[in-house]
């Protein structure tokens, strides 16, 4: 992947924004915009990961929806094929942008592409939000990449300090009638579960996968007083990545 500066992220972020703030189909337009002003900075982080580890060949990104990844990477020439489990719903984005976007239930069906075909995989924000069989995708996943290539993962992270409050003040963790109607307002689940890094790394293990690399983060600036605790325990911090390979 070609040097990409913060200047030229922020360039093709607004590139992206046009596009969205263009579609004509109202309800798309409300979410996807919506989408994108609240996963911006999170954008920026996933380009910063790929920049130190894609170096060429093709990426296939995971539920893909709202698209936005897509269309950046299309921006850069990067040849990535994208699946989403109903990419009708974006269909006036996809095809303005000329997107190839698949539709394939990871959960259940099998990847539609050869055995090690892929340099890098993206499963950002998407693993939380697997219902059904979570193993599947991951042993499809492991079947498609290269035997050299990477899984970028970026997950919300069980133990965080944000999960930690809300259980001690008996919310629970995370809103299950929520995740339940996204189902049944957007066709894909909401948050289902939040996993720890132990538990990821199990996953990893039994699809034949490996980790290389993991560390916790946060996108958007901390509240002051929050920000010492993510300083000085890190594992408190909202979201995780990983970088995998088999």
């Amino acid at each position: 992947m070609k040097e990409l500066t913060s200047s030229d992220a922020n360039e093709l972020l607004s590139q992206l924004e046009k596009s969205v703030a263009s579609i004509k189909e109202q309800g798309l337009q409300t979410w996807s915009s919506g989408y994108l002003k609240k996963h911006r900075i999170r954008y920026l982080s996933d380009l910063n990961i790929l920049k130190h580890h894609y170096v060429s060949g093709n990426i296939l990104e995971l539920g893909a929806l709202p698209c936005h990844m897509t269309f950046i990477l299309r921006q850069l020439k990067i040849p990535v094929v994208s699946i989403d489990i109903n990419p009708n719903r974006a269909e006036e984005f996809i095809q303005k942008n000329a997107l190839e976007v698949i539709a394939c239930d990871i959960e259940t069906q099998r990847i539609p592409s050869a055995d090690n075909t892929f340099s890098t995989v993206l499963m950002n924000e998407v693993f939380e939000h697997l219902r059904i069989n979570p193993l599947h995708a991951l042993r499809e996943t492991e079947r498609v990449l290269m035997p050299d290539g990477k899984l970028i993962i970026t997950t919300p992270n069980l133990y965080s300090l944000r999960n930690r409050w809300r259980f001690f003040t008996g919310r629970g963790l995370g809103d299950p009638v929520k995740a339940f109607q996204k189902l049944e307002a957007m066709g894909h689940m909401g948050h289902l579960r939040e996993y720890s890094r132990k538990e990821l790394i199990r996953f990893l293990k039994v699809a034949g996968l490996k980790l290389l690399d993991h560390r916790y983060t946060y996108y958007h600036t901390p509240k002051l007083l929050i920000k010492p605790f993510y300083w000085l325990f890190p594992k408190l911090r909202p979201y995780q990545v990983l970088v995998v390979t088999k």
